[in-house]
């Protein structure tokens, strides 16, 4: 019974010390990628910021012609909503279309580029003659490609978002 217990230890060393040597041969290997660098020379600057200003001219003394400059260094996609309660219709929409509450231009805006007008015309008829204002607010993103000619939604509420070539998706 003594012969079997000792060759039982015997068995449990050898596969534990088998188990050991196996264990240390890679940790050379893990070393060496903590431990490697390459130096790297030379610099490149990368600019991720867009702008877009809101350009809002009054016609007619009630009616608002609506355009989105980009000027910022980078391609983006715009939309607009446009609050003027039942009073005010949207004309001359020229690549615009509606989803929701929102104007989405159905192109990419390039950078140093204008949208075609967006006018809100007043029917003056129903609207109250005094302290009328049409309201916008407009909202841009940085086109992100998902493929050559497919860009990324920017956010799950943009109902709309233009391809490269202009179609919508």
């Amino acid at each position: 019974m003594k012969a079997f217990t000792a060759n039982k230890k015997l068995t449990v060393l050898s596969v534990a010390a088998a188990l050991l040597v196996l264990l240390c041969i890679p940790v050379r290997y893990v070393l060496a990628y903590f431990t490697d660098y390459q130096k790297a020379e030379g610099s490149s600057s990368l600019n991720l910021s867009w702008s877009t200003e809101l350009h809002e001219t009054i016609e007619n003394e009630k009616d608002k012609a609506i355009v989105i400059e980009n000027n910022g260094d980078t391609d983006v996609i715009v939309r607009v909503q446009i609050f003027a309660g039942d009073y005010a219709e949207i004309t001359d929409h020229q690549d615009w279309t509606k989803s929701g509450d929102w104007w989405y231009y159905t192109r990419v805006l390039p950078k140093g580029g204008e949208t075609p007008v967006l006018r809100a015309v007043v029917h003056t008829d129903n609207a109250p003659a005094d302290d009328f204002n049409i309201i916008v607010v407009h909202e841009s993103a940085r086109v992100v490609y998902e493929t050559n000619t497919k860009l990324m939604a920017p956010g799950n509420d943009w109902e709309i978002t233009p391809t490269a070539g202009g179609e919508q998706q």
